[in-house]
């Protein structure tokens, strides 16, 4: 898991880099300043996650769009992926996904001629989380074992979003984009509270 930590931030890192030094950073200045109201966004993201009750940062990746409603609110929704299977432990094997479809609202905090618009997002989404448990025929060897037994749970939950990101222009079209959110799930027994660490990139349509 450390490896995938070190290799997603180091790939944002190089990204956020290689673009800022293209021909098009020294334009930033007279294309960049607040979005045109009516413009639509569309973009990738990948990421960490720290899920309660969940051990280790999980990698997960996702898809993005935003519509401007003015030059500085922004609505949309994002699809979000990610899962975990742990080690065996005794007989058995356990893993989680969470599929989730969220809805938001970001409020971008700049009108200056500037590359860089920091921005607040809130907003509710819907999870899908799927738990396996697979447990090893009894009486083989620990390493031929085949987890044959799986028992499925499906549950859907609904959870409040809030964080906030920043937008940084590299081209008229083009931004590079982090973002922290923090997901409260409701109705659960097992807390699976997530804070959530992105990069990405968005293109305006």
């Amino acid at each position: 898991m450390k490896v995938a930590y070190l290799t997603a931030v180091a790939l944002m890192l190089l990204s956020t880099s290689a673009l800022a030094q293209t021909p098009f950073a020294g334009q930033k200045s007279a294309q960049a300043g607040p979005l045109e109201p009516n413009t639509w966004m569309g973009g990738a993201q990948i990421g960490l996650f720290n899920v309660e009750n969940v051990d280790d940062l999980i990698f997960g990746y996702g898809v993005t769009g935003d519509y401007a409603l003015t030059s500085n609110v922004l609505v949309g929704g994002s699809l979000n992926y990610w899962d975990k299977n742990s080690a065996a432990v005794s007989t058995q094997r356990v893993g989680v996904s969470d599929f989730s479809l969220g809805a938001h609202t970001k409020v971008l905090f700049t009108n200056l001629d500037t590359p860089l618009r920091p921005y607040a997002i809130a907003g509710l989404g819907i999870h899908r989380i799927t738990s396996k448990v697979a447990t090893a025929t009894p009486g083989e060897e620990p390493l031929l074992q085949k987890y044959r037994n799986v028992n499925t749970g499906v549950a859907g939950r609904v959870s409040i979003d809030l964080g906030a990101g920043v937008m940084y222009q590299v081209q008229k079209a083009l931004d590079v984009t982090g973002q922290v959110e923090y997901r409260k799930l409701t109705g659960i027994e097992l807390a699976m509270d997530q804070l959530a660490f992105q990069g990405g990139v968005a293109y305006s349509l």
